[in-house]
């Protein structure tokens, strides 16, 4: 199981269903379920998005952990 620790926040990791910060005029909050995370340092994960059917990667910082179970 992959972690990215977040400076002053739970880590994300695979599994967890987590929602972008950042709430798009028009559009509700974007939920999504992380799949991957990057342990280069870059604090970068993986997400998809069941709205869209798709997968983008995401700054850790601009996400927020929904379900800590994954």
């Amino acid at each position: 199981c992959y972690i990215i620790y977040m400076e002053g926040r739970d880590m994300l990791e695979v599994g967890n269903i987590v929602k972008s910060k950042y709430i798009m005029e028009g559009h509700r909050a974007r939920i999504g379920l992380v799949m991957k995370v990057l342990r280069d340092g870059s604090e970068i994960a993986q997400v998809y998005w069941p709205h869209n059917r798709t997968f983008s990667f995401v700054k850790c910082k601009d996400m927020e952990i929904v379900n800590e179970d994954g």
